[in-house]
């Protein structure tokens, strides 16, 4: 029987489905910082993508669950763990990729709509003629709840300590960052309008 060598090497993300990085030159004044955030099993959720050595898009699992939560890294009294285990020969293994060479990319994501790892889907109403504005509309969720949630985003967006982008994810790897929201009522119906950068 064959016996196989695994290699793991960590890369940066912009070698692996072509995400920007920051440029070497510019990485001298933009400090790295600890995101204070937990991971918590019942409401965030991890996706796998695994791309080839020329960084074409083999497979996506939207909702990968072949990881492990360690006890000692849970935060007092907090929900979810600050840490959590991944093994990327296994799971390149796992999802049948034994003998070619993979690049394996983790997304960790939360769903702003949504307290629970099933989110609520929005669909595209309308797009902007510069295409960077989008309508979103859903009919998961009730008006005041996407108005309030809308609301509470859009505050911290324009909060500058917080943050400065949000991603839409439309799923393979596709993300878009989001600059600005806000809420439109058309129809009855409360409509999200994001600017995307």
């Amino acid at each position: 029987m064959a016996k196989y060598t695994y290699n793991i090497n960590s890369l940066d993300a912009s070698l692996v489905g072509g995400k920007p990085s920051i440029p070497e030159s510019e990485s001298n004044i933009v400090s790295s910082f600890a995101v204070n955030q937990f991971f918590a099993k019942e409401s965030h959720k991890l996706e796998i993508h695994v791309y080839s050595l020329d960084n074409t898009l083999l497979e996506s699992n939207q909702n990968f669950t072949k990881y492990c939560q360690l006890a000692n890294y849970a935060g007092a009294g907090k929900e979810g763990a600050s840490s959590i285990y991944l093994e990327p020969v296994l799971d390149a293994q796992d999802l049948g990729y034994e003998n070619g060479d993979v690049r394996l990319l983790y997304n960790f994501l939360d769903n702003l709509y949504s307290d629970a790892k099933v989110a609520s889907k929005f669909f595209i109403k309308e797009i902007s003629p510069d295409r960077t504005e989008l309508k979103l509309a859903t009919l998961e969720l009730d008006n005041e709840k996407v108005d309030n949630i809308t609301n509470e985003l859009k505050t911290k967006l324009l909060d500058s300590s917080y943050f400065s982008a949000y991603k839409l994810n439309f799923s393979d790897n596709r993300f878009a960052s989001v600059i600005n929201i806000d809420t439109l009522t058309e129809n009855d119906l409360e409509v999200v309008v994001v600017k995307l950068s």
